[in-house]
């Protein structure tokens, strides 16, 4: 070691540790960004499933608002339906009262304030309803 200074190999030295330290670190940086990579990789991953996921229940819900919607216009349409038939069952029975008032007026029977001369309303089995229809009793 006599030809070669010993500060020489002081700098010798520390510039293999740098060169480690260096080496080291590059490989550090290199597993870390690996990492990330892999990292990035499973979140876009995520990222994928949840968009089709998402995708599936906006079919699922637009097929659920056309099924209201159809359900909707069926409602009305049997309402409409109901309607109807209660305003021909009104109308039946406003024709029934008219036909029992004129049946009372040209009975012989009942004189033309309704009371009966011979056999009443009463007394051949028709009756007034709660609604004031004629029924048979």
């Amino acid at each position: 070691m006599g030809d070669i200074d010993w500060w020489v190999w002081v700098i010798v030295a520390v510039v293999a540790v740098l060169a480690i330290g260096a080496l080291v670190a590059s490989l550090g940086k290199g597993r870390s960004t690996e990492h990330r990579r892999s990292e990035a990789a499973e979140l876009r991953e995520r990222a994928r499933e949840a968009q089709e996921e998402a995708q599936v229940r906006e079919t699922e819900a637009a097929a659920t608002r056309a099924e209201v919607e159809e359900a909707k216009v069926r409602a009305d349409e049997l309402a409409r339906r109901a309607d109807e038939q209660k305003q021909s069952a009104v109308q039946l029975n406003d024709d029934a009262r008219e036909h029992l008032a004129k049946a009372d007026r040209i009975d012989p029977d009942v004189d033309n304030e309704g009371d009966a001369i011979g056999n009443s309303a009463d007394e051949r089995g028709v009756r007034d309803d709660a609604s004031g229809n004629h029924r048979r009793a």
